[in-house]
């Protein structure tokens, strides 16, 4: 057990003793709400963030609720919690005994075939689930935002006010006042809410989100336009900061300031 944090959790299960190995590959989280860890002695896979499950564990020395929905509860102590109590940094487990009680658990197969199998399934439920998100957010935007059009990059923006006509520079520092919101209509983030003090930032080098880019790019100085960003041209399946959630759909209202 290379990590015992008292009345927190002890955890194990790193072939190295580190805290940094593992078996060589990764399985996605398995998170069912009516499990929890608000108790001593549930067990729970450690990772390094969503869908990095590998071999380390947990065992909680306490209530730990902050820990629910992020880690792969599998288990509980049934008996020997002081046992459990008693480890101490450094400690070996020296052996495992699985003992299978019931059909399911007779039936279950542990080899590498199965087990990628069961890795692809999930994946493509996780695929599916996100298209389903996806298209819904899009249909909700579509009602918000009345004559979008399909840009590139699958991107659907309206454009308000036209502009002078004349395109910045690639490489140019722009100017712009801005709303982001979600699918919901709520605001995100907004230039307005700092005194309308506009964001400045260089095309072509990466210093905003991919869709942003390429829509201001394309935009005439004065212009004013609204566009719809799926995931991949704005946070991806990560998300970001706790803020914008995985796989969202995004709304920028922008206005690209003449200089």
């Amino acid at each position: 057990f290379h990590r015992v944090e008292p009345g927190y959790v002890i955890q194990g299960g790193d072939p190295t003793g580190t805290g940094t190995g593992g078996p060589g590959y990764r399985f996605p989280n398995e998170i069912d709400p009516a499990l929890t860890f608000g108790a001593s002695g549930v067990l729970g896979m450690a990772n390094a963030g969503p869908d990095t499950n590998g071999s380390q564990f947990f065992i909680t020395l306490g209530d730990s609720r902050s820990l629910n929905g992020g880690y792969t509860i599998f288990g509980r102590v049934a008996s020997g919690m002081q046992a459990v109590q008693a480890i101490r940094k450094g400690d070996p487990m020296t052996t495992v005994r699985i003992v299978r009680k019931g059909t399911q658990a007779q039936g279950f197969r542990m080899d590498r075939a199965s087990f990628f199998a069961v890795i692809q399934a999930h994946s493509n439920n996780l695929a599916a689930e996100a298209k389903r998100s996806v298209d819904k957010q899009i249909a909700s935007m579509r009602t918000r935002f009345p004559g979008l059009s399909v840009g590139a990059g699958g991107m659907l923006f309206n454009i308000l006010s036209p502009g002078n006509g004349v395109k910045p520079a690639p490489g140019s520092t722009v100017s712009v006042l801005y709303t982001l919101s979600d699918a919901n209509g709520t605001i995100i983030d907004s230039t307005s809410n700092r005194g309308n003090s506009p964001m400045s930032f260089s095309l072509g080098i990466g210093q905003v989100i991919p869709g942003f880019e390429v829509s201001v790019a394309d935009m005439a100085f004065g212009e004013k336009r609204v566009v719809i960003l799926p995931p991949e041209l704005a946070y991806g399946s990560a998300g970001a900061g706790g803020v914008i959630p995985p796989n969202a759909v995004l709304a920028f209202e922008i206005e690209l300031l003449v200089k």
